[in-house]
């Protein structure tokens, strides 16, 4: 363990950061796919629908979680 006692904690905090942050993709990425379902269940799909889901706060974040995670580990 580096750093003693001090370095634990670190640790510890890194790993519940992690893990927080990894619920958040997880709960973007289920309601991203929720959205990506409704609108490949449809018998057609406007461009205005595209439009749309383009703009949903959901698919948004999710993309905006995978661009922060990828910057973190330097993809």
């Amino acid at each position: 363990m580096r750093g003693g006692a001090r370095g634990g904690r670190a640790d510890a905090g890194a790993s519940d950061a992690t893990d927080a942050v990894l619920e958040v993709l997880r709960r973007d990425a289920d309601a991203s796919r929720a959205l990506l379902r409704l609108v490949a269940a449809q018998g057609a799909v406007s461009s205005q629908l595209i439009d749309n889901l383009n703009a949903s706060i959901h698919i948004r974040a999710l993309l905006t979680d995978v661009f922060v995670l990828g910057e973190m580990v330097g993809v």
